[in-house]
């Protein structure tokens, strides 16, 4: 199973917001290898919400979690 962590933002620049925390993720995940996860933005209203995610095993979840303190988590699809 694979949970998706998710950071949200909202605002007039939520999606430049997203794309720059997903970098700082992008850093996290390439600092800790021996976790496997990706990350990503999407937007999720066109006018003021986007979010940051982090899709990993569902074991992986808690070292995540602990690390980067995400603000909502779902089961992920992919």
């Amino acid at each position: 199973m694979k949970v998706k962590l998710i950071w949200d933002f909202y605002g007039d620049e939520a999606l430049e917001y997203a794309q720059h925390h997903t970098v700082h993720l992008t850093e996290f995940i390439s600092a800790n290898t021996k976790y496997k996860a990706k990350s990503g933005y999407e937007t999720v209203n066109e006018k003021n919400h986007a979010i940051a995610y982090i899709i990993c095993d569902k074991e992986d979840m808690i070292f995540f979690r602990d690390k980067l303190l995400p603000k909502r988590a779902e089961v992920s699809e992919e």
